[in-house]
């Protein structure tokens, strides 16, 4: 999504406790399920568990982590026996499901099975529910002995809670309510997005290159025009030829920096001319969706050494020739290459 991989330690909070909540719910008969039932719900099922005001933290804490199952967790029907309709979510890719008749909203999913036949109740679903969602219903497999129901976690292949799945399903909804708060629609192309990422992290370079690179497509590096729009005393413009220092200049399209790409592509194959675009990342996903691995790594290692002799100069060192960067650059570059091919 963007991100460097620091978690939210709230929210990665609330996934552990989760798994807590996930092991009374799967295993009542733990030590820990029964002194808990026994204290705090000893007359319900957790899932059904209030929450006094007189309660321990710990338990409190608990309730907190139990608002991910609620909103992940799928049941899936052996007997229907504890199931709601209504208020559980026990249909796939459905989080809430509407009747076209009034039911009660504590009646079980059992009201729909066909116990003799030992198969849904067709013309009772049919009834009571919209077309789709009865052809959803009628489509859930049935045990073929009388088993509880019990819960799944789909967001596993597995079906079975883990901290990881749960944090990531969290992290999401945050970032969709942060979105909105801030008026901001999401991508319409978040999984694409989402590889590129990926495929940054994945560049054959060292991390200290590939953070940089991350840091020039969110365009948070410290140009002049970056500076200037932090209202840091510092000049805005270009140590090399006095333009604005825009991130795209200092990399792309500087005098400077275009003689060192010009250099570049006399030793290896990269496509990377600069052209009129909105902004850095565009043209940066632009380029990493298209280029080859060998073309990442030379990209990143170049941009890295362009940056480093920008720095140099801004700090009051002399100025390089720009096809001294080059020959570092080609030896690095040769370096990186060779040790990550791979032995057969």
């Amino acid at each position: 999504m963007g991100g460097m991989g620091f978690r939210d330690m709230e929210l990665f909070n609330q996934a552990m406790l989760g798994k807590q909540c996930w092991r009374i719910l799967t295993v009542p008969d733990s030590l820990c399920a029964r002194v808990l039932k026994g204290r705090y719900f000893p007359n319900c099922t957790f899932w059904d568990a209030p929450l006094p005001r007189s309660s321990s933290f710990t338990w409190r804490s608990l309730m907190y982590g139990k608002e991910i199952l609620m909103k992940g967790i799928l049941w899936r029907v052996g007997n229907g026996k504890t199931i709601r309709i209504i208020k559980d979510n026990w249909i796939q890719s459905t989080t809430t499901i509407k009747s076209v008749v009034h039911l009660p909203e504590n009646l079980k999913v059992r009201s729909l099975i066909d116990e003799v036949a030992g198969r849904w109740n067709e013309d009772i679903v049919r009834s009571y529910f919209s077309e789709d969602d009865a052809e959803k219903i009628l489509q859930i497999p049935l045990c073929y002995t009388s088993c509880e129901d019990f819960p799944s976690w789909p967001h596993t292949k597995s079906g079975i809670y883990t901290v990881k799945s749960a944090y990531s399903l969290i992290r999401l909804e945050s970032l969709h309510h942060f979105l909105s708060k801030n008026g901001r629609g999401e991508s319409s192309y978040q999984h694409e997005t989402s590889k590129l990422w990926k495929r940054l992290w994945a560049i054959k370079a060292p991390p200290k290159m590939k953070i940089m690179l991350w840091r020039m497509a969110h365009d948070c590096l410290p140009t002049g025009a970056q500076l200037k729009y932090r209202h840091v005393p510092a000049s805005d413009a270009c140590c090399y030829c006095g333009r604005e220092e825009t991130v795209e200049h200092v990399i792309l399209m500087c005098q400077y920096a275009s003689e060192v790409w010009r250099q570049i592509r006399k030793c290896f194959v990269i496509n990377c001319k600069p052209h009129a675009f909105l902004h850095i990342k565009q043209w940066f996903f632009d380029f990493l969706d298209r280029a080859k691995d060998d073309e990442a790594t030379t990209f990143t290692i170049t941009v890295w050494h362009i940056w480093e002799a920008r720095n140099a100069v801004r700090n009051g060192e002399k100025m390089v020739h720009p096809h001294s960067i080059p020959e570092r650059t080609k030896a690095y570059i040769e370096m990186v290459l060779m040790h990550s091919i791979k032995e057969v």
